[in-house]
């Protein structure tokens, strides 16, 4: 079960690329007091995807939701009880991301959920959580994966600029590939 907002993405995706993603997707039915025209759209052409909160109350097991930490608010409505959160982004690299993990874990234990993919542990007198192996689905490519990817796709340059670490590449340069090192403040023409 996907947000409205989830939907118009897939939506706007199907209309670039032609391919539907929304097969055997259903919608959450939002109680939303006022709504955008999108999801205005979305719920006038997908109504029959639509489920309310009363119905997934009413079998839970029936259903997984798509939430993020941003939307749990959402699930006052839908009056959980023993529910199972599963949390699948990246750890928290800072004290704000810390926070929002202890929010996080407020929220599960108000809305009696059990929270999978992570853990509060208490280090040097603080709660931080500790990622549990196995769950992590961010979307990012490990180290290895990448550099065999750049292989098979054989440019013929690389230029690192979303990493700390751009003399990583530079393996790359035995396999015959230019690999740039770029400075800041200097132009590059493509």
């Amino acid at each position: 079960m996907i947000l409205l907002k989830d939907a118009h993405l897939l939506e706007s995706m199907r209309k670039a690329d032609g391919v539907d993603r929304m097969e055997g997707v259903r919608i959450y039915d939002d109680l939303l007091v006022r709504e955008g025209r999108y999801q205005e759209e979305v719920r006038e052409e997908h109504s029959h995807r639509l489920v309310g909160a009363d119905e997934i109350a009413d079998s839970p097991g029936s259903f997984i939701l798509s939430f993020s930490f941003w939307d749990l608010g959402r699930m006052l409505d839908i009056r959980t009880e023993g529910e199972t959160y599963i949390y699948s982004s990246s750890e928290a690299f800072n004290e704000e991301q810390q926070i929002d993990f202890r929010r996080l874990t407020n929220w599960l234990h108000r809305l009696n959920m059990k929270p999978v993919g992570y853990q509060i542990t208490t280090v040097a007198g603080r709660e931080v959580p500790k990622k549990v192996p196995g769950y992590h689905a961010s979307g990012h490519i490990s180290a290895p994966e990448l550099l065999q990817l750049v292989r098979e796709v054989r440019p013929k340059a690389v230029m690192a600029v979303h990493t700390r670490s751009p003399e990583f590449f530079t393996c790359l340069a035995d396999d015959g590939i230019d690999v740039i090192l770029p400075e800041e403040g200097r132009p590059y023409s493509l």
